[in-house]
């Protein structure tokens, strides 16, 4: 799927560069605004897969690069 390509692109490009924790807050939160606004997908259920709860949060992310 474009969208899990996209994400992945952009954690490994920009968010695995970032060293303060507000700034990958700050990354995660607008990716999750643009997958919705651009993609017109759900965040949420497009990386269910990596959810540990019941919603995908900014550490369940990590799976995408560390497996």
């Amino acid at each position: 799927m474009l969208v899990r390509l996209w994400v992945h692109e952009v954690f490994r490009i920009f968010y695995d560069r970032l060293t303060d924790d507000s700034d990958r807050g700050w990354l995660f939160s607008l990716i999750q605004k643009l997958v919705k606004e651009e993609f017109k997908e759900n965040f949420d259920g497009v990386f269910e897969h990596l959810a540990e709860g019941s919603k995908v949060v900014e550490t369940d992310m990590r799976s995408l690069m560390f497996g």
